[in-house]
């Protein structure tokens, strides 16, 4: 069955303008064939294609326009004789669309049975989408683009490849979209009006309905460490830490750029202290090396508050939460005592090693008396540990920012159960002596996990209750990995950076085709692998790409041969 992005009337040249309405509808030319298509007798060239590509590469005068909202949603506007089409498009095949009227949104009609509805401002929009995941639709849209630059007439062996692909791509469902036979879900107008279409860069043509949404048209700038300091300076002017504690507040360089996760926690924390219900229990989870742990100290920076750390394992009881067992310096002794001929040669120095504390004028006499003493707690029954309040404990007492990491490993889900009545200002809170204190009202708990990998387990419904919001970070937009890559690594030469992108964009979703979760091919890797090749000159990147990615994707070698052939290979 033909995918509703090509109709009949889609192969129809005639109403495009010249020279491609004079180009045959089908040709027997093997240089306007695709390898895949070598074997049939003819190539059908896609009218709809051929408009969307020059749409495509049309610029602001392009008569379908094409917006980018986030590195896996884009949507296209275009002019109807019924009014004006908007259509959002999502990399996992998601369509949501409505033509609109001065009576308001209105579905699409269904285009198995309405087969004159022009779907080219769909086809459109899954352009960048196809870019990424099928080389041949890069490498054709890059030939296609060459003519453009050179203002000529578009290839037309190109056009005819292209649209050969296409049709495959849809047809045979190597991209699945959710057409749900014909008919495709509506765009609600809140969708618009509340800002959900909202883009941050233009792909060709002008948005009419779409720019009213478009307040942030152009990559808004990150807050920098000193201006959210400036921000929340009346918050933070409240404090007044010992020195002790402000060696707990992490330290970043003033035009470090603060987070926007960051930056929601901190607003939503800050301005809501004088709610009935303030928001002291936070969620940040997301795939590994996102930067969620320096997001949060980068909140415990700018808010200046002391930040302590819980990590979690997969034995973890309810009561590691409130007592740690910590080595007991009372039961700690030297490793040897020093002999009477020592003490006597150099009574100052024996003092010492039987004391812990300096005295230049020790006498033999007094390094005798802590050399009884050194006995006696010997042979005492002195513990050699003591129970003390975790971490978790003194950042709730004391009003401290606490990280609670890695939840999702603990094997037993009602752990975190126990600490929910714990999870408001003033709740009080056992303490190891068997006394009790509060929660104090400016502590702020900030739950961080993993997910992905086979030993994450699912959380108790109640904990997930409890937070006052989760933020979820599943993938990094190029434009910040490459921000990342250069602040941490120093590279900045273009090419570099697209040509490892590139490569590890591709093993990731081998990885994830495949099924090989054993290792790690996370946004770390990708820096790493920058970074050692700007130590060896840039001399080895495929190398440098085993070593740094392709290793720690998976401890299986064979897997790591498959990624190697499948993908390393093939870039570079």
């Amino acid at each position: 069955m033909n995918s509703i992005l090509f109709s009949k009337k889609s192969f129809s040249t005639g109403g495009l303008p010249a020279p491609y309405n004079t180009m045959e509808e089908a040709t027997t030319d093997p240089n306007a064939m695709s390898e895949l298509n070598q074997g049939k007798k003819l190539a059908c060239l896609n009218a709809g294609v051929v408009k969307a590509v020059l749409s495509y590469f049309g610029g602001e005068t392009a008569e379908i326009a094409l917006v980018k909202i986030s590195e896996t949603v884009y949507a296209t506007e275009a002019a109807l004789a019924q009014g004006r089409l908007i259509a959002s498009l999502q990399a996992n095949g998601t369509i949501r669309a409505a033509v609109v009227t001065e009576e308001g949104y209105r579905p699409l009609p269904n285009l198995r049975t309405e087969e004159d509805f022009d779907a080219t401002p769909l086809l459109l929009g899954f352009f960048p989408i196809l870019r990424e995941k099928f080389e041949e639709v890069n490498a054709l849209l890059e030939q296609l683009e060459g003519n453009s630059n050179r203002h000529e007439p578009f290839d037309g062996g190109a056009l005819y490849k292209l649209s050969d692909a296409l049709y495959r791509i849809f047809t045979e469902k190597k991209m699945e979209i959710d057409d749900q036979s014909g008919a495709i879900a509506l765009l609600e107008e809140q969708t618009v009006s509340l800002g959900g279409m909202r883009y941050h860069k233009v792909l060709c043509g002008t948005p009419v309905l779409l720019c009213h949404t478009a307040s942030s048209a152009g990559a808004k700038a990150a807050v920098t460490v000193a201006e959210a300091k400036e921000l929340f300076r009346a918050f933070s002017a409240q404090f007044q830490w010992a020195e002790e504690e402000l060696d707990l507040i992490p330290v970043f360089d003033d035009s470090f750029p603060v987070p926007e996760e960051t930056m929601k926690l901190a607003r939503r924390f800050v301005h809501s202290r004088s709610e009935q219900r303030p928001m002291v229990n936070f969620m940040w989870r997301g795939i590994t090396a996102y930067g969620k742990s320096t997001g949060v100290e980068v909140m415990a920076c700018i808010l200046h508050m002391p930040l302590l750390r819980v990590t979690c394992h997969s034995n973890m009881e309810t009561q590691d939460f409130l007592s740690d067992f910590v080595p007991n310096a009372a039961a700690a002794q030297p490793l040897e005592r020093p002999s009477f001929a020592e003490i006597a040669e150099n009574p100052a120095g024996a003092y010492f090693r039987m004391t812990g504390s300096r005295k230049e004028d020790a006498t033999p006499d007094q390094c005798m008396e802590a050399y009884a003493s050194l006995v006696r707690e010997t042979q005492s029954n002195v513990p050699r540990f003591k129970h003390v309040a975790s971490n978790y404990v003194k950042a709730l007492e004391k009003g401290y920012i606490v990280e609670v990491q890695e939840i999702s490993r603990i094997k037993d889900s009602g752990v975190l159960v126990g600490l929910n009545e714990y999870d408001r200002p003033g709740a009080v809170i056992p303490l190891v002596d068997g006394s009790h204190t509060r929660r104090h009202r400016n502590a702020v708990v900030v739950y961080t996990d993993n997910v992905g990998y086979n030993s994450c387990r699912l959380l108790d419904p109640s904990v997930i209750r409890r937070m006052a919001c989760i933020i979820d970070s599943y993938d990094m937009p190029k434009q910040k990995v490459f921000e990342r890559l250069y602040r941490n690594t120093r590279v900045e030469e273009q090419s570099v950076l697209e040509t490892c992108y590139t490569v590890w964009s591709k093993l990731r979703e081998f990885c994830q085709d495949k099924g090989i979760t054993d290792g790690s091919i996370s946004v770390s890797e990708l820096e790493m692998w920058v970074l050692t090749a700007k130590l060896d000159g840039f001399s080895d990147l495929k190398q440098d790409c085993i070593e740094c990615v392709v290793a720690k994707g998976s401890n299986d070698m064979e897997e790591q041969a498959a990624m190697i052939s499948s993908v390393v290979d093939l870039y570079l």
